[in-house]
């Protein structure tokens, strides 16, 4: 049976409301005979195929069992049909301009005539993508338009449960590092005074810096006592053996006298 599709396209039908782009678009056409007459509550076979710009490559193609209402009309959805090849979600927006490729038997069969192609024109979403179309800058790279990775990936640092570790254990901040230690830091002459570091802490107890040696199992800590150290007293300097539990150097932060505790 010769058939005739007054084609009706509504592929810019989504669900603007949706969270992310659905992974089907809404076809609709009307179905009459080769008389033009429309076929009412009758089910046909329709096969939809998406095409690449050259009319030839299918990306995509699916087959689709449908009803026609009493108007000859029927709305199929578009990557939800049986799948003959590729798959709805990968197909490649960006690239090219889309065409869709439709035929139809309508006896409810498999014998499809062809019934015509179309280009696929812009829909809402593709609006809305345009807007928010990511651009890699130097070291990115960004696939299927969602998939973000570095292509300068410093390998010699690692993430651990705690932080981040040199894998080279040799660190510069400001110069290139001194191989003979595990830290260098410099920093560029702006005027007196100026700090090289700043280490800071809001325990009341107090801040401390640890230095450790692992072969004697023993270390002390350079120490500022915070506004509850009742041995140290708040605001005061001090050297603590943390083996032996004794201040061997204390500074006053108040009156700057030096002493043993």
């Amino acid at each position: 049976m010769k058939c005739i599709l007054s084609a009706v396209f509504t592929l810019a039908i989504v669900h603007l409301m949706a969270q992310s782009a659905p992974q089907k678009m809404s076809y609709q056409a009307v179905a009459r005979n080769s008389a033009g007459v429309i076929l009412s509550n009758q089910t046909i076979g329709v096969k939809a195929e998406i095409l690449n710009a050259d009319l030839t490559t299918v990306v995509y193609a699916e087959t689709h069992s449908t009803t026609t209402n009493q108007f000859g009309l029927f709305t199929l959805q578009i990557g939800t049909g049986s799948i003959i090849s590729g798959t709805f979600a990968s197909i490649n927006w960006g690239v090219g301009d889309k065409f869709i490729r439709t035929s139809a038997d309508l006896t409810g069969g498999t014998n499809y005539q062809l019934l015509g192609t179309s280009q696929l024109l812009t829909v809402p979403y593709a609006f809305y993508a345009e807007k928010t179309k990511l651009v890699a800058g130097t070291g990115i790279n960004i696939t299927n338009g969602n998939t973000i990775a570095s292509t300068n990936i410093d390998t010699n640092w690692v993430k651990v449960p705690n932080g981040i570790q040199s894998k080279t254990g040799i660190v510069g901040i400001g110069v290139v590092p001194n191989p003979a230690y595990p830290l260098s830091v410099f920093k560029q002459n702006s005027g007196l005074g100026q700090a090289i570091a700043s280490f800071s802490s809001n325990d009341v107890w107090h801040s401390a810096i640890t230095l450790n040696n692992t072969t004697s199992n023993h270390g002390f800590l350079f120490v500022v006592g915070g506004t509850n150290n009742n041995e140290l007293k708040p605001k005061n300097f001090g050297i603590f053996n943390g083996g032996d539990g004794r201040w061997p150097f204390t500074i006053g932060g108040l009156n700057n006298n030096i002493g043993m505790l």
